[in-house]
């Protein structure tokens, strides 16, 4: 409201200022009109002094009690600062002095939506729409979608967005959260029609190509999610965003040389991120090309040494190059990072494994599924090592207990059978074969593989041969 600086507007107001805190400072009482009230309280909010701000503006209540606009400031004031039950009481006071101003319908939707309560907030946002300077409309659409948003009503804010492009089509904004609102409605194609309609009207908009590229990208539709990506870059070059999503597109085709180069291209328009570099560390282990790999995670780890997985990256290049004693360190710095991560435990009970270590590779195993008991090949890894350093017996004892929590899962019935034929428990066995059988008979090879020796028990073959029609 203040903006002629160094015009004679404003330093009369300063003037105001100076005027003020001599009244404060004398304890007295002078005269200031309402624009001059408001002035001040602006002026001590841009210096951070909320409490002269709130001075200034109770003094101008005092002396302009039907000054909406005043009770208005107050109640943005107490707005900011969390006062809710007095910011809309001095609301309900300005309203009723001054109903058509959009304000203060604007901040009690503020308020209301500080407060969780979205549907009052949306009845607000809409009474200061039907209120409101053109203009502005686009910014207030924009405001009303969120509020769509928090109550997960997709549609609604999906319109009201297209509310805010059609007065604003420029409104960047809007644009990315109508891409946001048609993803999370689950409603892509739709994002993709929207999109190629927008850009009929609108084709230099590189916004609207990218929001397409996303959406193209998130239905597996990889070569036309690169083609939008590259009219983006087209209108755009500096657009690193684009590159870097285009590069993950290539790596879904897996076209390792191409994400690479993309990866590399978003450094020339913004500073190199560590998590780049791992994604251009694992294009090169696709490419079988372990140095270059290691190179990009030592960067990685350069740039953000709390980055877990660059050191997880490092050790898995580290493990493939026969070097697990140095994977193991490595592995150790990742879980350290990020203890609740089941995989770098698993990787790391696999790499105990490989070095005899089985102590420590059953603690490893143990610690993924107590992470997340759904994770069938840790139990098998588990029992797998029971098996070998102790007993079948423990390891039956641990695909039971896994059997408990993943109720029916064909991979663990047919180990329990392998372990039951193993310990000469026979009967036990056909039982748990003929429930591995009924839930998925084509799954019975699993036994075999992990128990060839099962082929040489008669009755085992009588059950599956009963099974195969």
């Amino acid at each position: 409201m203040y903006e002629e600086q160094g015009s004679f507007f404003e330093e009369d107001y300063n003037g105001h200022v100076e005027r003020f805190e001599e009244m404060l400072k004398k304890n007295e009482s002078y005269f200031f009109d309402v624009d001059v009230f408001e002035y001040l309280a602006e002026h001590y909010l841009e210096d951070g002094n909320l409490s002269l701000a709130l001075k200034a503006l109770e003094i101008g209540i005092s002396q302009h009690p039907s000054s909406a606009i005043i009770i208005l400031r107050k109640a943005q004031l107490h707005t900011s600062t969390g006062r809710i039950r007095s910011g809309h009481e001095l609301l309900n006071h300005a309203e009723a002095l001054d109903p058509e101003n959009d304000e203060i319908y604007l901040t009690r939707a503020s308020l209301f939506s500080q407060e969780h309560k979205h549907e009052e907030a949306i009845k607000n946002y809409l009474i200061a729409i039907d209120l409101a300077d053109p203009e502005t409309l686009d910014e207030l659409y924009l405001d009303l979608a969120f509020e769509y948003e928090n109550i997960e009503n997709y549609d609604q804010a999906i319109k009201a967005l297209k509310n805010a492009l059609s007065i604003n089509p420029d409104n960047e904004g809007s644009l990315y959260e109508i891409g946001y609102c048609y993803e999370q409605g689950n409603k892509l194609e739709a994002c993709v029609s929207f999109c190629k309609e927008f850009l009929d009207s609108h084709p230099y908009s590189f916004t609207a190509w990218y929001i397409m590229g996303n959406a193209f990208s998130r239905m597996e539709k990889y070569d036309q999610a690169i083609t939008s990506y590259d009219y983006c870059v087209v209108i755009k070059e500096g657009f690193s965003s684009a590159y870097f999503n285009q590069a993950n597109c290539h790596v879904q085709l897996e076209q390792y040389d191409e994400a690479v180069s993309l990866y590399l291209k978003t450094f020339d328009y913004e500073t190199p991120q560590a998590i780049t570099h791992v994604y251009i560390a694992e294009c090169f282990e696709k490419l079988n090309n372990n140095e270059k790999a290691l190179t990009h995670y030592n960067k990685a780890i350069e740039l953000d040494s709390e980055l877990s997985d660059a050191w997880f990256g490092k050790a898995i290049v580290k493990d493939r190059m026969e070097k697990t004693t140095e994977s193991v360190d490595l592995l150790l710095n990742a879980i350290q990072l990020d203890e609740k991560n089941a995989e770098y435990w698993h990787v790391l009970g696999e790499a105990f494994e490989k070095l005899d270590r089985y102590d420590e590779a059953l603690n490893c195993y143990q610690k993924v599924v107590d992470i997340e008991p759904e994770n069938i090949d840790a139990w098998l890894d588990l029992s797998n090592v029971l098996a070998e350093i102790d007993s079948i017996e423990k390891a039956t004892e641990v695909i039971h207990h896994a059997l408990s929590i993943n109720k029916n899962n064909e991979e663990l019935m047919y180990r329990l059978v392998a372990y039951l034929l193993q310990v000469g428990n026979d009967k036990k066995a056909q039982d748990q074969l003929q429930a591995a059988l009924t839930k998925n008979y084509d799954a019975h090879e699993k036994l075999f593989n992990y128990f060839p020796e099962a082929k040489n028990f008669n009755e085992v073959l009588k059950l599956i041969e009963s099974f195969k029609n």
